[in-house]
């Protein structure tokens, strides 16, 4: 049975069109870096914006290399990506579903897990959606559909077919005010909750706002969902995954005064944790 909580969401991953291979296509992007060990059958696409045409914002880069260098410390073989406009964004997210796919079927706990800070978007028909940097293309809520990446068809759909018998991780914190030119007027505020399947071992998804809401940018180094995320992965790195979400909500909600509220669902089959269960 499905489990829901008032937390976030966990799952994040995108099919796009052909490109190069990993190797030769991050070689060539100082601002891609793949870091941990490449054997490993935990892989993790984490990608901050920061840099975007229209409303720039603080901490999403900080967000990723925080983010990144925690996920290598518990074994994951991590691809960073900084800054990315749309073209870049098709070609990494494509090349890590290869890189998912690839993973022997007999390895031991599969594990994909996609992390996104930045802006995102709600469109009017209930379709989240994450923004590239170059989001001058983006003028009003119709252009999401083809400058913008849909988080449920191009992410959570595309995980589940190419890690479809191991553990899916989509976190997003990604509901940032004013993601567009246009998104004062039209724009539904906040990502709207989602479900993901039971296949396999089952899947996570974790937003740092509920419908409604957006997601605070945070006063120090990172944001305000992702500053007590890295804290918690650190202290339950070791128990159920679920007690890391459900652990961020109430610290998260203390110091927004109540205006943010993280959220979650589960699909799980077994336990899962970070770096072990012990």
């Amino acid at each position: 049975m499905q489990k829901i909580y008032p937390l976030l969401i966990i799952s994040l991953f995108i099919s796009a069109c052909n490109s190069t291979k990993p190797e030769s296509y991050l070689a060539r992007n100082n601002q891609i870096e793949l870091l941990g060990d490449s054997k490993s059958p935990k892989r993790a696409l984490v990608i901050g914006n920061s840099q975007y045409t229209h409303q720039r914002l603080n901490n999403s880069t900080n967000d990723a290399i925080d983010m990144s260098n925690s996920l290598v410390e518990m074994g994951f073989y991590v691809t960073r990506a900084i800054d990315l406009n749309q073209h870049k964004m098709k070609t990494v997210i494509y090349d890590f579903h290869n890189s998912v796919r690839k993973i022997p079927q007999s390895a031991d706990q599969k594990v994909a897990l996609f992390y996104f800070s930045g802006h995102g978007a709600r469109s009017n028909k209930d379709e989240n959606y994450i923004i590239p940097t170059n989001n001058e293309r983006i003028k009003r809520e119709h252009d999401l559909r083809h400058q913008a990446f849909n988080i449920r068809t191009e992410v959570k759909d595309q995980m589940e077919k190419v890690n479809s018998d191991g553990v899916n991780i989509i976190i997003a914190d990604a509901c940032r005010d004013n993601p567009y030119e246009g998104s004062g007027k039209s724009l539904k505020r906040g990502l709207k909750r989602m479900e993901t399947s039971s296949k396999g071992g089952g899947a996570v998804i974790a937003f740092a706002a509920d419908e409604g809401e957006t997601a605070d940018d945070g006063d120090g180094s990172n944001g305000l969902y992702t500053t007590y995320l890295l804290k918690k992965m650190r202290e339950n790195k070791n128990k159920p995954i679920d007690e890391v979400f459900m652990d961020v909500y109430e610290p998260v909600v203390k110091e927004s005064q109540n205006q943010q509220h993280p959220w979650y669902v589960s699909t799980l089959e077994d336990e899962y944790c970070l770096d072990g269960c012990f």
